[in-house]
C-alpha cells in the first residue's frame, strides 16, 4: 500500500524545491516528479490542480520549450481539451504570510 501525499506536504516540497533550484517561484513540474516516485504521478496531478483551485498555486504553460528536454516537457500536465501543457508552478502568497525567500534579510 502506498503512502499518500498531502496538499500541505506537496506545497512545502514545492517551496523547498523552488529555493534549491533557484527557480524564483517559477518551478518546472519535472523537479517535483523527480522527487516523488513515479507511482505518485496521478496523485501529484490531482493535488496540483486542487492547490490551484484553492488559490494556493498557479500553474502555467511553457512558452519556449527549446531550453528543456523532451522528458522534462513530458513531465508537465497535458490538457487534452486545450492542447497545452502546464509546466510551471508558482506559489501564491497568502494574506498574512511572508514570502519565505524574502525572509533571509530579516
Amino acid at each position: 500500500m502506498s503512502q499518500m501525499i498531502s496538499e500541505k506536504d506537496l506545497l512545502a516540497k514545492i517551496v523547498e524545491l523552488d529555493i534549491l533550484t533557484e527557480s524564483d517561484n517559477y518551478l518546472p513540474i519535472y523537479h517535483i516528479r523527480d522527487f516523488y516516485p513515479q507511482h505518485f504521478s496521478k496523485d501529484i496531478n490531482q493535488l496540483l490542480c486542487e492547490l490551484e483551485n484553492k488559490g494556493k498555486i498557479a500553474l502555467s504553460a511553457l512558452d519556449a520549450p527549446g531550453q528543456f528536454t523532451e522528458d522534462q516537457i513530458d513531465a508537465g500536465i497535458f490538457l487534452n481539451y486545450s492542447g497545452i501543457t502546464l509546466f510551471f508552478v508558482s506559489v501564491i502568497k497568502q494574506d498574512g504570510e511572508d514570502n519565505k525567500k524574502k525572509t533571509d534579510s530579516d
